[in-house]
């Protein structure tokens, strides 16, 4: 009976969350179909896999954060939309505008301080995590408090219910002190997680590697959208920072579960292979095209022949510089995929000089051990009558 009850409420997440992203994409209809796909299916998938791991593993408090994560970005986006829209703020939108005022702190902290601290299994291990740990939650706690009773100028119509007049002066005190306090906590997070990285080893260093890689394209994500915003493209901004945020749920899953738990590397490798490749080819191409239009400016204005070799140059340059690139990056992020190749391409060099069959097949042995690293291994010769 309380596993049902425990599954049936890890679960209750992502119908209320879908409900939730249904009713925003309602509200806010006309949008960009790109935009309004990725921004839906992030909630998503932080609640489903919030569910999986709450509803697997009860004791993992990481599983139920990301359950009551999840529900959040959809409200506040239409909580805010129907204030927009000029709705009259009745009791219900009133609390809830009010609830998200504050709310958002201790997601946010959650999301920094206590997921990388108990990654993977949820739980404060040591006393200098549950230092950070305390002191994160003064700080956040000082944060929300103070957003809750804050009577900040009336927005669309909404006013704090709760709001304390004539102590403006003293919440602005608390809340920069409880940022500053919550900042220096998610530092010695960071300062944690690499230590803890540099000394792990074997599956643990793995699940760790999920995790850096989920937080680095959130990271990304959330600088592309600073940078895109500010450059005059806030829909693509939202597109890049949806992206990035879809993966940290996924990469969580990956890495608590344990699920596939080896392709971090051959991902990493490959993102930043095509990241190099990108901007390597596309840097040919812009100089290409520099240069070209430069020379055959005289000729004609436009420079179409310029524009059409510049491609050429580009498209031609990508193969090679693809090769070349990965087998650089696969050294440094997936070393045992490049030492399996080498192994595989020694063992082909030497068959090519290799007459006797017995060492042929004990050279083949070996050089299966050395890169797939099975149990047990061994050879059948098919002899010339038929029989092996």
């Amino acid at each position: 009976m309380r596993r049902r009850i425990i599954t049936a409420l890890a679960w209750a997440s992502p119908v209320v969350t879908l409900a939730l992203v249904v009713g925003m994409v309602v509200s806010q209809p006309g949008g960009h179909v790109a935009v309004t796909i990725v921004g839906s299916a992030a909630p998503i998938a932080f609640a489903i896999t919030g569910a999986v791991i709450a509803s697997r593993r009860p004791g993992n408090g990481i599983g139920w954060l990301l359950c009551m994560f999840a529900p959040t970005i959809p409200v506040e986006e239409v909580l805010h939309h129907f204030l927009a829209q000029g709705t009259a703020p009745g009791r219900a939108l009133t609390w809830g505008v009010w609830a998200t005022s504050w709310v958002w702190a201790v997601m946010l902290a959650g999301l920094l301080v206590y997921l990388p601290l108990t990654f993977p299994h949820g739980r404060i291990r040591g006393r200098a995590a549950a230092v950070v740990a305390v002191s994160a939650g003064a700080g956040v706690a000082t944060v929300a408090v103070t957003n809750a009773l804050w009577p900040a100028e009336p927005t669309d119509g909404w006013v704090n219910p709760i709001g304390v007049h004539g102590h403006d002066a003293l919440f602005d005190v608390l809340t920069k002190a409880g940022s500053l306090v919550v900042g220096l906590a998610v530092v010695a997070t960071v300062a944690m997680l690499v230590r803890r990285f540099r000394r792990s080893r074997g599956d643990g260093r793995q699940q760790l590697k999920w995790l850096i890689s989920g937080v680095g394209f959130a990271v990304a994500g959330a600088i592309g959208n600073g940078v895109l915003y500010e450059t005059g493209n806030p829909e693509l901004g939202h597109l890049v920072v949806g992206s990035g945020l879809l993966w940290l749920p996924i990469a969580l899953g990956v890495g608590i579960m344990r699920h596939r738990l080896y392709d971090i590397d051959r991902i990493i490798s490959r993102t930043v292979a095509y990241a190099l490749v990108t901007a390597t080819v596309v840097g040919v191409y812009l100089l290409a095209i520099t240069v070209l239009t430069t020379l055959t400016s005289p000729v004609t204005a436009n420079s179409p022949l310029a524009i059409a070799a510049a491609t050429l140059l580009a498209a031609s340059a990508f193969q090679p510089v693809r090769q070349r690139i990965q087998a650089a990056v696969d050294r440094r992020f997936n070393r045992g995929r490049y030492d399996a190749a080498q192994a595989v391409e020694a063992y082909r060099a030497r068959l090519r000089n290799q007459l006797e069959l017995e060492a042929i097949t004990g050279d083949l042995i070996s050089t299966a051990n050395s890169t797939l690293q099975p149990r047990a291994a061994a050879v059948w010769v098919a002899a010339p009558g038929g029989s092996t």
